[in-house]
């Protein structure tokens, strides 16, 4: 239906940030029937096309529809991120408790599939999503984030290439506090905003412009970008060896 494809076409390139060739290009490509657009959408966006077409000028607009998913958000930011990990695409864990935990956490995707049964009629059979668990973990936010301060006023001043600290309570082991320094957002864990640290100085120990950093940032393929990434991610109190030395010999 010509006024269909007209209609629909019009409200898609309206309400969203696409063009009209680019939703041609979608209509007229007969190897699917169907088409993801645009992911990530926020709620306010969602609802203003779905109070279009509510109106009677939305009559002709067909074939559009939303699917939810749900996307882990940490109010916090940085604030144990080590510990934490963060979620990739898929809301699949990636180090830190989201990995460990991830089928925890995670549940089960409910589903309705039908079968035709002896008599050739449809049966259906639903089943029922499985919600995921709870983790409680023993990070006291107050210890963590007095750890975090003075960690990073230590890097600072005397100054350090990595500052770890891990605080535990000794009547029963429980770890109050776990901290690195180069930390990241979990909310944003690929962001290139974190990588500076580790092109700041030369071979000589000499600092580099600010400008010159963020180029050679910037300049990074992508092999290297993740290699960078994953020093940021890495969590240095569990993930490397270190000798304690002298203040270990009372035990």
């Amino acid at each position: 239906d010509e006024d269909v494809h007209k209609d629909t076409v019009k409200a898609i390139t309206t309400y969203f940030s696409i063009t009209e060739a680019e939703v041609e290009d979608m209509l007229t490509d007969k190897t699917s029937l169907y088409k993801v657009v645009l992911k990530k959408l926020s709620y306010d966006e969602v609802k203003k096309f779905n109070d279009f077409l509510e109106t009677k000028d939305a009559k002709n607009v067909k074939g559009v529809w939303f699917e939810e998913e749900y996307e882990r958000y940490y109010p916090n930011n940085q604030l144990a991120c080590h510990l934490l990990g963060f979620t990739a695409s898929g809301n699949i864990g990636q180090g830190g408790i989201e990995s460990y935990y991830n089928d925890q956490l995670n549940g089960t995707n409910g589903r309705e599939y039908g079968y035709l049964n002896e008599d050739l009629s449809l049966e259906r059979t639903v089943k029922t999503p499985i919600n995921g668990n709870n983790v409680v973990s023993t990070i006291d936010i107050n210890i963590q984030t007095i750890a975090e301060e003075e960690a990073k006023k230590f890097e600072a001043d005397p100054g350090a290439e990595n500052v770890s600290v891990l605080i535990m309570d000794p009547n029963n082991g429980e770890i109050l506090a776990m901290y690195n320094t180069h930390g990241f957002d979990p909310n944003d864990a690929y962001s290139s905003d974190t990588l500076a640290y580790q092109f700041d100085t030369n071979e000589e120990g000499d600092e580099i412009p600010a400008d010159q950093v963020a180029a050679t940032v910037e300049g990074l393929t992508d092999e290297q970008k993740l290699e960078a990434l994953n020093k940021v991610w890495r969590n240095f109190c569990v993930s490397d060896a270190y000798e304690p030395g002298s203040t270990f010999k009372p035990f």
